[in-house]
């Protein structure tokens, strides 16, 4: 089996997932974590009217520096819009209407006041300090598009321009699954050969983190009937089921086998990554299956890397790619590698060029968590001779 670069496997497990199709109408408050259902659009112009950006004078028509002018009315905001006829200043605050016929606001600090009149050191051009209507949305113009996750940007957004609530799509029932017979629960006395499972918990917090519910479906041995009897029981009553281990081709690997037991069907992937290069990909009824590594720092790799876009699209968006930044190396890089290396480190200052400089943040290896605890981010060290990027460590946790 050849390897898969990672973008090309997402773009062939994508399209073929069960995308929840029913919407119901929420409050903002609760719309957080949520995907759009449907296109938003300004019900107002934002802003709603022209408005002074700068506690200062509203001014109209040209003048000259030092020009002394009458102070003719006060407007706050919250106050209704005015108009006056006289020629003068008016003393105005930030947020504040613009009175009709006025073009430009001074800022009180280029001012001086005496006995009811302003001096104007610096005259200000047309359009100084103003905020248009409209200018940042205008009305009815679609402001967020159906599939956008929701977070507090997007909430922000849809109050500015008059929404208090949004049609978005129903929330995804995940579970999550863990597989082998090394493994025994957090917390538990362990026996000769046994590990404790820091998956399962890692998942459960990673979608937790996420805002999506979900529920611990406990841990399998490794035996094809009962993951199956499982997989067959927990595809009834979810959208997703994560789990972690059984991936991979050797004799004791049985998760493949257990899905095509339990009636689904499944594709198995080696992506061009490391650590995470085993995959399952599978479906049974409208429940999709994914297979995560079990290895400790490869699982949580493979969640961010693939597991969040195939919980945005189940979801009926798109998760957008984790943030990452040019990156220098203070160790040795590599040499061209066949899979794209994710390296926990640490920022230890910049390189020439302002570029973080980064140093790894422990020993290497699939199986270690330490690394990933004491890391600043992840390097990903592509196997061209592409720069190295840098993704933070709080896209990597969600928080």
């Amino acid at each position: 089996m050849s390897l898969v670069a990672l973008d090309q496997a997402l773009d062939a497990i994508l399209p073929g997932l069960p995308v929840i199709a029913a919407a119901e109408t929420v409050p903002l408050a609760a719309a957080v974590g949520r995907v759009l259902a449907e296109d938003i659009r300004a019900r107002s112009p934002y802003p709603a009217f022209d408005q002074s950006a700068m506690d200062g004078y509203a001014l109209r028509g040209d003048g000259a520096d030092g020009a002394v002018l009458p102070v003719i009315g006060r407007l706050t905001a919250g106050a209704r819009p005015e108009t006056f006829h006289e020629w003068g200043a008016v003393r105005i605050f930030t947020g504040a209407p613009i009175p009709s016929g006025f073009d430009r606001v001074v800022m009180q600090e280029h001012c001086s006041t005496a006995e009811g009149k302003v001096e104007i050191r610096t005259w200000p051009p047309a359009g100084e300090h103003l905020r248009r209507s409209g200018e940042d949305m205008a009305r009815d113009a679609v402001v967020l598009r159906a599939g956008t996750i929701l977070g507090p940007r997007e909430v922000a957004v849809a109050a500015a321009v008059g929404h208090d609530a949004v049609a978005v799509r129903g929330r995804p029932r995940v579970g999550v699954l863990s597989t082998g017979d090394e493994l025994a629960p957090a917390g538990a006395a362990l026996q000769p050969g046994q590990i404790h499972d820091s998956n399962r918990p890692m998942l459960l917090a990673a979608l937790a983190a996420l805002l999506v519910p979900a529920r611990d479906l406990g841990q399998v041995p490794d035996r094809a009937g009962v993951m199956a009897e499982t997989l067959s029981r927990a595809a009834e009553a979810h959208n997703l089921v994560l789990t972690s281990g059984g991936v991979s081709v050797g004799e004791e690997d049985r998760l493949a086998e257990a899905i095509e037991a339990a009636g689904g069907r499944v594709t198995l992937y080696r992506l061009a990554i490391r650590p995470g290069k085993p995959l399952a990909v599978g479906r049974i009824g409208d429940c999709a299956i994914l297979g995560l590594p079990g290895n400790a720092f490869s699982s949580f790799m493979s969640f961010n890397l693939v597991g969040r876009p195939v919980l945005a699209r189940i979801m009926g968006g798109s998760a957008p790619r984790l943030p990452c930044f040019a990156a220098s190396l203070a160790f040795p890089r590599p040499g061209r590698l066949p899979r794209t290396d994710y390296v926990p480190v640490r920022v230890i200052g910049t390189d020439d060029a302002g570029r973080p400089l980064l140093d790894r943040a422990g020993p290497p290896g699939s199986a270690r968590l330490s690394p990933i605890l004491l890391a600043d981010g992840v390097a990903e060290i592509p196997t061209t001779d592409e720069p190295v990027r840098f993704i933070p460590v709080s896209a990597l946790v969600g928080l």
